[in-house]
């Protein structure tokens, strides 16, 4: 009876412990001679980093449902419900009677966990669920015995006869990983681990890989290198924030020309992110694995902290009620988390890996009950703003998603993506509409919508500047729209981010040489900043 027990976990169970997005899971149990078969319908609403696993089953008119671990109900489909009925009874006898026990696992061995982690970080990036490069998934134990497109890659017990351990010493086009070789020590692990049957732990496969970065040195940035990374307005102040390789410029308009000032050097490593309080009392820059926050009356950092923060902070924004600063940060290939600050508490109130790399823009809702992040794993995801359980996910991008936007009403999302789109979804339905523009061939960076004419304006690589008017909801999915798509100028110089100032109902571009260029809505120039080269010791001087 126990080994009965420790089968049907294994086998039934296990089968429906999978990460991520299920779209189509089917179980089949046979129960005296009869076939049982429980079909669980779509489930988009998974968080990305719950397990799914039964929790209660009851039977429900002609179908049932599970509750899964983040509460939400899923439809379970039977095609015999009597045998269904049997099967939940046969279920709920063996939990009362200790057979399916509740208990954790026991704990991995050192090379369990040690094979885990070689996977984890040389193979899993290529060989997952949504990026299964040649065929093969390496997620679970079951994808990686299936094989690829060619094979088998694994023989359990026989690493002598298992086409990845020959991979990874192979000098020729079948070398794996492609662009490293793995330590013999590494590929002597894992042949051991195979040998004893590769028992499996997939909470060390599928956490965070450690990063330390105070053991990093970072150095500081060659003078040449200078991109305007980021742009934040104060419309309060009427100032505008903006960042030139790892300095910190603050620009103002006297008489109708801007002046920019130098703010203290506090950064070593490149400033993507600034963000300012709705008050406009304070801004908050963002480098790699640090948060400083400014005053923006003194232009002195009031405090700085790293706390959780391990890698280069892309986005930061704060809620509209200004209670709440959410923080993305990443490193490329690994992860990209999402922490939660409240009154610039140094320990967020929650942080959650949001996706599988960086994550490069977020954004509020309108009514503030959802946040929307980009990533550069193609995807745009939406997460509960009170809980943190992801609401959904958007695909349809085939690059990294560079940016977000909402219209006036809240009612459409902008995304753009460096596979040359502009896709437009219905955030009611959170289908794709349309895709905007003709055919466009540069990479889209950057959005921003003016909202008193309800226009959306865009960035791309090369230099160009759009206007989109009109945005039409098309039924859909493969639908295109023009959008009247117009180009309000062209720089004739790569481009890196875009804001709407609207206190001076300007446009305002930065560029990768370190420039700064504002624009009126209709296109025509305003004025040009050069990049800055003076020292902070002209900031006591105004």
């Amino acid at each position: 009876m126990w080994a009965f027990g420790s089968i049907f976990r294994s086998r039934i169970l296990g089968y429906f412990n999978v990460k991520g997005r299920i779209q189509d899971a089917v179980a089949k149990t046979s129960a005296n001679g009869g076939e049982s078969s429980c079909r669980f319908i779509r489930s988009d609403h998974m968080m990305n980093s719950i397990d799914f696993s039964f929790q209660a089953g009851i039977p429900c008119g002609s179908g049932a449902f599970v509750v899964c671990a983040d509460g939400i109900q899923r439809s379970v489909e039977p095609k015999h419900s009597r045998l269904a009925v049997g099967f939940w009874c046969v279920l709920g006898f063996l939990l009362c009677c200790g057979v399916i026990s509740g208990e954790a696992a026991e704990p991995a061995s050192d090379l369990t966990r040690n094979a885990m982690s070689v996977l984890r970080d040389s193979c899993l990036s290529c060989h997952n669920a949504e990026k299964s490069k040649g065929g093969l998934i390496m997620d679970t134990r079951e994808a990686l015995l299936r094989g690829s497109d060619s094979g088998l890659v694994v023989v359990d017990g026989k690493p002598e006869e298992s086409y990845l351990i020959e991979t990874l010493t192979d000098p020729g086009d079948s070398h794996m990983p492609p662009k490293k070789q793995l330590e013999e020590t590494s590929i002597a692990l894992l042949t051991n681990w195979i040998e004893s049957g590769m028992p499996w732990d997939a909470e060390t496969l599928l956490q965070t890989p450690e990063v330390r970065p105070r053991e990093w040195r970072i150095r500081a940035l060659p003078e040449s290198y200078r991109p305007v990374l980021a742009l934040a307005a104060n419309d309060i102040k009427d100032t505008l924030l903006s960042s030139q390789g790892s300095a910190l410029l603050e620009t103002r308009m006297m008489e109708g020309k801007p002046e920019q000032v130098r703010l203290p050097a506090v950064h070593k490593e490149s400033v993507r992110a600034i963000a300012v309080t709705p008050d406009g009392t304070q801004w908050v820059s963002g480098g790699f694995g640090r948060l400083v926050v400014w005053d923006a009356e003194t232009r002195e950092v009031v405090r700085e902290w790293s706390g959780p923060l391990k890698g280069q902070i892309n986005a930061i924004t704060f809620t509209q009620d200004g209670s709440r600063m959410l923080v993305a940060e990443g490193i490329p290939g690994l992860y990209g988390n999402v922490h939660v600050y409240t009154d610039f508490n140094e320990t967020p109130e929650r942080s959650w890996k949001a996706h599988a790399d960086e994550v490069f823009d977020i954004q509020e809702s309108l009514d503030g009950s959802y946040w929307m992040t980009a990533s550069a794993d193609h995807t745009v995801r939406l997460w509960e703003s009170d809980s943190g359980i992801e609401q959904d996910w958007l695909e349809g991008h085939s690059a990294p998603v560079m940016a977000l936007v909402l219209n006036g009403e809240g009612s459409l999302l902008i995304s753009a993506g460096s596979d040359n789109s502009l896709k437009v979804w219905d955030m009611k339905s959170r289908e794709r509409l349309f895709d905007l523009g003709r055919r466009p061939q540069y990479s889209f960076l950057d959005v921003c919508w003016e909202p008193e004419k309800s226009q959306l304006f865009a960035i791309n690589q090369k230099g160009d500047l759009y206007r989109y008017l009109d945005l039409q909801e098309h039924s859909g999915a493969q639908s295109s729209n023009t959008g009247n798509e117009k180009v309000m100028a062209r720089t004739k110089q790569p481009l890196s981010c875009l804001i709407y100032w609207e206190s001076q109902k300007s446009l305002v571009v930065g560029t990768f040489d370190g420039a700064l260029q504002a624009f009126d809505l209709n296109g025509k120039s305003k004025w040009t900043l050069p990049p800055n080269d003076s020292s902070t010791d002209d900031l006591a001087s105004r």
